[in-house]
Formats: C-alpha cells, sequence, structure tokens
C-alpha cells in the first residue's frame, strides 16, 4: 500500500464547522476511484488544519492520474478537473498573505521562483508537460520521484492560490523547521 498526506493551515476565523460539512459532501467524489482503499478528511479545530490522507493498493494506483513520462495534457485536465472538484464550494476567509511549506513547494522554488501565482505555476506546467522527467531532474537538481509528482502539487497549489486570490511565497523553512523553532524557544506544541 501507499500513503499520501497532506495538510493545510487554515486562518483563525475560518468556519471550522462549515468545513467538516463541506468535507463530507466531497467524500462522495472519492467512491470508486481505481484503487483508492481510503481517504479520509482531516479537521483539527485547535490546530487549524485541514487535510487528507489517501491510502491506495498499490503505486501504480496512486500513478493513475499521471502515467506519461512527461504527462500528457488529458492526463493534466483529468487531475486538474479533480483538484478543481475537490475544491469546489470551499470559501476560504479573506487572507492579507498566504505562504506555501514542504517539499513540492520547496522544489518549485528551483523551478519557478520563490513566488507562486497562476503565471509562474502555468509555467512550471509548460516544463514538466514537454520535458521529461529525468531532464528536469537533472537541469534542476530535484528528485525524479520528486519531479514526477510536481504536477500535482503544481495543480493543488495552483488551485489554492487561485481560491485565496493571492499569489503563495515559499517559505525559506517547512513544518519540521517550524517545530523545531517551537521546541528551542519552549513553547508548547499544538
Amino acid at each position: 500500500m501507499f500513503a499520501a498526506c497532506f495538510r493545510f493551515a487554515v486562518p483563525a476565523d475560518a468556519d471550522m464547522d462549515g468545513m467538516r460539512k463541506l468535507m463530507k459532501d466531497r467524500a462522495k467524489k472519492f467512491h470508486g476511484l481505481p484503487g483508492l482503499r481510503s481517504k479520509a478528511f482531516l479537521v483539527d479545530s485547535e490546530r487549524r488544519e485541514i487535510g487528507g490522507n489517501y491510502v491506495w493498493q498499490t503505486r501504480e494506483s496512486l500513478d493513475s492520474y499521471l502515467r506519461s513520462d512527461p504527462p500528457s495534457a488529458g492526463e493534466l485536465e483529468k487531475l486538474r478537473r479533480h483538484v478543481e472538484g475537490t475544491f469546489e464550494g470551499l470559501r476560504p476567509p479573506a487572507a492579507a498573505s498566504a505562504v506555501a511549506v514542504g517539499g513540492t513547494a520547496t522544489s518549485l522554488r528551483r523551478l519557478v521562483g520563490a513566488e507562486l501565482e497562476h503565471e509562474t505555476l502555468e509555467r512550471g506546467i509548460r516544463v514538466l508537460s514537454t520535458t521529461p522527467i529525468a531532464e528536469v531532474a537533472e537541469r534542476f537538481e530535484l528528485d525524479a520521484e520528486r519531479v514526477r509528482l510536481l504536477p500535482a502539487g503544481i495543480l493543488i497549489l495552483e488551485a489554492i492560490s487561485d481560491l485565496l486570490g493571492l499569489p503563495l511565497r515559499i517559505a525559506r523553512g517547512g513544518l519540521r523547521e517550524g517545530i523545531l523553532l517551537e521546541l528551542v524557544e519552549g513553547r508548547k506544541l499544538g
């Protein structure tokens, strides 16, 4: 089995009950996906996080959205529709800025720069859809497995940026660094 996990921080004024309801409504969209064993939506009101855990029967099941190297326009469009459907109806509260953290964001810094907006993310999709994975990995000094996952990550980040109406700045550190800083400063974690 193969698992994928996603977490997103939400603003303090986000309607967590509304997010729970939205996620329950979204659950139907995941029924019958070939190879998907389980999908668990996560809503953590205390930590102000939402997310999802996916468990796939095989690596091939997970890869079913993006099979080609590079991914074809049809595969990307199928994935784009899935991502858009996942965020459909979500109305986040207004935000002044947005920050992207994690492996996809860090890798995208090398590919498109430190700010992720619709145009730069689309440029990243163009590169990834016209260049073999091994070539992108070598050119941008990225792990080939990370490059294989980047199209899905870009489409998710693009949907979030569009939903917020804001570009996403890429953080210099990530979740692990934040936890370490809290421990060093003696703050209580979550």
